[in-house]
């Protein structure tokens, strides 16, 4: 099978424009497949070693393997329900800011007037990034580093100054 390929810039159409936007997301160190063959592997390990005890009829070691697997099951699912929280910040076709905030299963969608928002620090220390306008206060830049997220700031900074 041929790899399909962009279209040449003549198929576009005329009114694409590109989008000015960030994708601020977790940074993963494993993958979604390495992560399902580690706990497909936790529960190979945990099954072997309850089944070698059940034979001898330890019985207590069984019901600690099944407690182990549960346990870290629900290790598991927290973080793979929590693999994708970030936020997207997109400037519309309009001007204005939309930004989509994700965290677990809840997804929350905001939209911002660039001429009334403003971003303000808070938390301890100031380390938090919030977008403010009117009442409307939204987190932002939660899982960059310090200095990912004051260039974050900046760069933020100087679109609202131009949107204005």
């Amino acid at each position: 099978m041929l790899p399909v390929a962009d279209p040449p810039p003549a198929m576009l159409p005329a009114t694409s424009t590109p989008t000015l936007g960030w994708t601020l997301r977790r940074r993963l160190a494993i993958t979604p497949r390495s992560f399902m063959q580690a706990y497909a592997i936790h529960g190979l390990i945990s099954g072997a070693i309850a089944i070698c005890f059940g034979l001898m009829q330890l019985w207590i070691i069984v019901g600690f393997c099944v407690l182990q697997v549960g346990v870290v099951s629900g290790f598991y699912l927290h973080f793979a329900l929590h693999a994708f929280d970030g936020e997207s910040i997109r400037v519309t076709e309009d001007g204005d800011l939309d930004v989509e905030v994700v965290r677990g299963r809840h997804i929350s969608h905001h939209h911002f007037n660039p001429a009334w928002t403003r971003i303000e620090r808070g938390g301890k220390n100031g380390i938090e990034l919030y977008l403010c306008s009117g009442t409307m206060r939204v987190e932002v830049g939660h899982f960059l580093t310090p200095a990912k997220r004051r260039a974050f700031e900046r760069d933020l900074q100087r679109v609202l100054r131009q949107l204005r």
